[in-house]
C-alpha cells in the first residue's frame, strides 16, 4: 500500500466543496458500513483510503481490491478528511454517476427537499420499498452531498434517479399521488394504487409546489 501524499490529501479535501465535486465528477465517501453497501450494490470504487492504525482491522475487506487502489493515511490525515464528528478511518473515492430508471411503474418525485439527512433517509426508504426511480427537482439539495450519502447508506449510487427537467407528466399515463396537509385520503386508508403511479413529496417547509400539485389525480395526508 502506498502512503497518501500531502498534495493528494489537499485534492481530497477539495471534495468537501460542492463546486469541486461537480467539476471532478467524484466524491469522497466515509464509513465502513456505507462503503461495504456500495460495494455490495456493485458500484465501482476508484480508490480506498485508510488510517494507518486501522489498516489491520480492515485487512479482510481490502482483499477485494488491488493493492494499487489502497492508500494509507498518515496520523491526522483522516481527521482532515472527515465530515463527521469523529472519523472511522476509512474512505472511498467514487464517481458521482446516477443510474437511469429501467422501469416506470413505481416512481417517487421529491420536490424541494432541502435537508441532506432527510433526502438521504427518503432515498434509503425508497430503495427498501423497491421504487423503480426517483425524480428530483432542481430545488432539492445536492444528491451527492456527503450527508445525503451517509443517511442513505450509499443508496444514492445504485437507486435509479433523474432530474425533474428530464421528466414529463404529459408522457406519464398513471396515477399521480401528491402528499398535502389537506389531502383527500389518509395514508393509512390508501389502497395500493394501480401501476404505474408516482408519489410526490414536497419540501419540509412549504410542501409540494402549486404547479406540481395541479397535476395530482389524488392527494393524501398523514394524520397527526
Amino acid at each position: 500500500m502506498e502512503e497518501l501524499s500531502k498534495n493528494g490529501l489537499k485534492e481530497l479535501q477539495k471534495l468537501k466543496q460542492k463546486k469541486y465535486r461537480q467539476e471532478t465528477g467524484k466524491v469522497l465517501v466515509e464509513g465502513f458500513r456505507t462503503i461495504r453497501q456500495i460495494l455490495e450494490d456493485k458500484v465501482e470504487i476508484l480508490k480506498i483510503f485508510v488510517s494507518e492504525d486501522k489498516s489491520t482491522y480492515f485487512s479482510e475487506f481490502f482483499a477485494r481490491f488491488d493493492r494499487e487502489r489502497i492508500f494509507l493515511l498518515k496520523k491526522g490525515f483522516a481527521e482532515q478528511l472527515t465530515s463527521s464528528m469523529s472519523s472511522q478511518g476509512i474512505f472511498a473515492l467514487i464517481e458521482t454517476k446516477t443510474v437511469r430508471p429501467q422501469k416506470w411503474e413505481r416512481l417517487l418525485l421529491l420536490d424541494s427537499i432541502s435537508d441532506p439527512s432527510n433526502l438521504g433517509a427518503i432515498i434509503r426508504t425508497a430503495a427498501a420499498c423497491n421504487i423503480d426511480g426517483i425524480i428530483l427537482t432542481s430545488e432539492c439539495c445536492e444528491l451527492f452531498n456527503p450527508k445525503v450519502i451517509r443517511a442513505s447508506v450509499g443508496k444514492v449510487f445504485s437507486i435509479p434517479s433523474i432530474e425533474f427537467k428530464d421528466f414529463s407528466f404529459d408522457n406519464f399515463g398513471g396515477e399521480i399521488i401528491v402528499t398535502a396537509l389537506k389531502g383527500e385520503v389518509s395514508l393509512f386508508s390508501l389502497k395500493t394504487p394501480m401501476l404505474p403511479y408516482i408519489l410526490i413529496v414536497g419540501s419540509e417547509a412549504h410542501g409540494v409546489s402549486q404547479g406540481i400539485m395541479d397535476r395530482a389525480t389524488k392527494t393524501i395526508y398523514i394524520p397527526m
